[in-house]
């Protein structure tokens, strides 16, 4: 979803040369409490487009490593960047959580799953707020699940609207506009974005919980580990809830449930830390299975990140083309992958 939040930008700015993004930008020695102008802000959005352009033309069996991803994105986030992302995908804190979660989508690590490209999408116009040191955007971002080469093809187009606001704080020597805070609105597609992740937890095999075990095994060593063998993983993973019943449904992919532990197997790829949050979310002596940072991920703890006034999102059941799009995306990984000997895991570290 990173891709979507700077395209307004791009329609103000156009693809300015990379050396020319930051001519506006204060001599060092600004004062950092100055209302940051907005073309400074644009000029970061515009800049980290170009990063991301990279990360989103990736394909399956490309190498994406977190030091790559940190080395592009690094320079236009703060140490301390926060990003909350209302309807369950919830609150990341620090540049590595955020780094983290926000790559999801880049194919190299969704492996087929989902894939968003950058451009609008049926030539929907973008809207731009810019407030005092904040900018909002709002723009329509193509999509697909089931993003692969089946034949007949079965991608499921799902176009998404992207609501974000970005704050922004002077850092550096030069006083450069970086961005500390970011909020994910949950619009309505964005909303059936995640009732899709829900859908194939529970319908698919290769992103349900096998696909989760599977990670486990291969991801989830020594300390790391959490299950005793594959067969517990999976006996683990069905007795839960596929979403929180505590949290409801304004957090699907969060709490103590299914969704949010295939989530967190989606950045296994990048970080181990995240073994604990697909693991049980209490160790054997009722204890909270706490990660070696310390977060406790996928408890229903997490059931008040859900924003005031945020609306429900029902699940319901899947139509006709969704389960036509699934079927053809585990036959692809099985054709694939699991015929071949291997497994869909993504070439990263």
């Amino acid at each position: 979803m990173m891709q979507g939040f700077v395209l307004c930008a791009l329609s103000l700015l156009g693809q300015p040369e990379r050396g020319l993004l930051f001519a506006s930008m204060p001599q060092a020695g600004c004062n950092q409490a100055d209302v940051i102008p907005p073309a400074d802000m644009l000029a970061t959005l515009a800049a980290l487009n170009i990063a991301t352009t990279k990360i989103y033309a990736t394909s399956p069996g490309d190498v994406v490593t977190i030091s790559d991803l940190q080395e592009a994105l690094a320079p236009f986030l703060t140490k301390e960047v926060a990003l909350f992302v209302e309807g369950g995908p919830g609150l990341y804190k620090g540049i590595d959580a955020v780094i983290e979660y926000a790559t999801i989508p880049a194919p190299a690590l969704a492996m087929g799953f989902r894939h968003y490209t950058t451009g609008d999408a049926g030539g929907a116009p973008s809207k731009l707020l810019v407030g005092a040191n904040t900018v909002e955007t709002t723009v329509l971002v193509e999509a697909t699940f089931f993003a692969n080469d089946t034949e007949p093809p079965y991608q499921l187009p799902q176009p998404m609207q992207s609501r974000n606001r970005f704050t922004f704080e002077r850092k550096g020597p030069s006083c450069d506009a970086f961005i500390s805070d970011w909020y994910v609105f949950l619009t309505p597609s964005f909303a059936q974005h995640l009732v899709n992740e829900v859908w194939a937890t529970n319908y698919t095999k290769f992103y349900g919980p096998h696909d989760i075990c599977k990670f486990h095994e291969n991801y989830c060593v020594d300390d790391y580990k959490q299950y005793t063998n594959f067969d517990a993983c999976m006996s683990y993973l069905l007795s839960i809830p596929l979403t929180s019943a505590k949290c409801g449904e304004r957090l699907l992919t969060g709490g103590h449930s299914r969704a949010c532990r295939a989530k967190h197997r989606n950045m296994l790829a990048l970080n181990p830390k995240h073994c604990f949050h697909i693991g049980p979310n209490r160790r054997a002596d009722g204890t909270p299975n706490r990660d070696p940072d310390g977060g406790w991920k996928c408890d229903d703890s997490e059931c008040d990140l859900a924003a005031d006034g945020q609306a429900e999102v029902q699940v319901g059941i899947p139509h006709e083309a969704w389960f036509a799009a699934s079927l053809g995306y585990d036959d692809w990984v099985q054709k694939h992958f699991v015929d071949q000997g291997d497994y869909k895991f993504p070439a990263s570290a």
